[in-house]
């Protein structure tokens, strides 16, 4: 058979250049929510293939937060072993152990700063080797550390990859491009796939896998018979994102131009980012603040003041490390992320087909902060702030126009707080 060669009973191979069309979903376990990543610092892809489609790699900003807060559970641990005042007291033995222990936590921020994991059309990249995807000869499963199940890839050049299974599944993208290719492989070719292995990719090299189970409401789409969009803006090209669309209404005066620090990779089949925004959500960030505070508050009377006054080593150690652990948490628990591409937009948890949609909203978000929910006719949901999306020049324009476009195609629920954003004047009377 030759290489390339439809396989009956097969997807399509994604083209090495673009990565159209995608995948089907692949069978398993996924990340509820999807999510979409792209490596924030991309290598090269391999010699003679495509580009890079979704990815993560190491951030240093991650590997001194990791270092930092292992020097200080470290003297923590020190602390309760054997105390901060009486260190010149301990045996040798103690500072080999707390010597192995540093180089243990050097060594896994290294890792975190330069750790690499990259899919393309028909390839895989995991640190400083790749595997063919369409040229697999053996696929293994073990055990790492900690128990993680790992997937050991072969290719026919002998290449060989070896991955966390969670972090492939991570990307539904990503786990989608990597099961096609193995299908394809098994299909083309002798391929040796042990038991543990069958249990993560499945037995069966040609039926589809089943599909994803993703968080969705049940809509009903009502297109119109009379689609009013002559007079609308035209739509801009979901690759090139031209022309741009008009100013939206609800665009500050002070807004610009927003790129998110840590973009996420776009959804599948869809075109490029255009503007968005990655970090942090403030309410959510105090609150944790408010807790740190009660926890404060509620040791000082517990232990006393007097006892903390009295050991200030102490409570300087202990105190550090609960403000470093409780941040690190909130600091997870607050990330929000905003996106738009020319036809579609995304939240941290979810996207949808701008020039779809069924149901706009003002909602609020997981910390109660006012925002626009965006729901589309796959039943996809997405709560986009609307404080981000009035102060993004781009991204405001486009999400405007497609809420435009599907009011003029679809039958589209919308409550008098969202209509009051998208249409002040009352200029589309749909």
């Amino acid at each position: 058979m030759t290489r390339g060669e439809p396989v009956a009973g097969l997807p399509p191979r994604p083209d090495p250049s673009t990565g159209l069309p995608t995948p089907p979903p692949a069978p398993g376990v996924r990340r509820a929510p999807p999510g979409r990543r792209m490596p924030t610092r991309p290598k090269p892809p391999p010699p003679g293939r495509g580009p890079v489609l979704a990815g993560t790699s190491g951030e240093p900003r991650d590997a001194v937060v990791l270092l930092g807060g292992g020097l200080v559970a470290l003297v923590v641990f020190a602390q309760l072993v054997v105390g901060l005042d009486r260190l010149e007291s301990v045996p040798p033995a103690f500072w080999g152990a707390l010597g192995f222990l540093v180089l243990i936590i050097g060594w896994w921020a290294y890792a975190t700063a330069t750790g690499y994991l990259a899919v393309g059309a028909d390839w895989l990249q995991y640190g400083p080797t790749w595997v063919d995807l369409y040229d697999l000869t053996e696929v293994t499963s073990s055990r790492g550390a900690y128990a993680v199940p790992m997937l050991r890839l072969r290719d026919g050049s002998g290449r060989r990859v070896e991955c966390a299974v969670h972090q492939l599944r991570a990307d539904p993208l990503m786990w989608d491009l990597v099961h096609l290719g193995l299908r394809w492989s098994r299909a083309t070719q002798q391929v040796r796939v042990d038991r543990a292995a069958e249990a993560v990719v499945g037995d069966d090299p040609l039926p589809a896998g089943a599909p994803a189970q993703r968080r969705r409401v049940v809509v009903a789409r009502v297109r119109r018979d009379d689609p009013a969009t002559t007079e609308l803006p035209p739509r801009p090209d979901p690759w090139t994102c031209r022309p741009v669309p008009p100013p939206a209404p609800w665009t500050g005066p002070d807004a610009v131009v927003q790129v998110p620090r840590r973009p996420q990779s776009s959804p599948p089949g869809r075109g490029p980012l255009v503007g968005g925004r990655s970090g942090v959500d403030v309410r959510g960030l105090a609150a944790f603040g408010v807790v740190l505070v009660l926890a404060a508050a509620l040791v000082v009377t517990l232990v006393g003041l007097e006892a903390l006054v009295a050991h200030p080593l102490d409570t300087a150690v202990y105190g550090i490390g609960t403000v470093v652990v409780v941040g690190a948490i909130g600091w997870v628990a607050a990330a929000s992320y905003v996106a738009a591409g020319a036809d579609w937009a995304a939240d941290e948890f979810s996207w949808v087909d701008l020039y779809d949609l069924v149901a706009v909203r003002v909602a609020r978000t997981r910390w109660g902060v006012a925002g626009l929910q965006l729901t589309d006719g796959e039943g996809r949901r997405a709560v986009l702030v609307l404080r981000q999306v009035r102060g993004d020049a781009l991204l405001g324009r486009y999400v405007h126009l497609g809420v435009r476009w599907s009011r003029a195609t679809n039958v589209v629920e919308i409550d008098d707080a969202a209509l009051a954003i998208i249409d002040p004047t009352g200029s589309d009377a749909r």
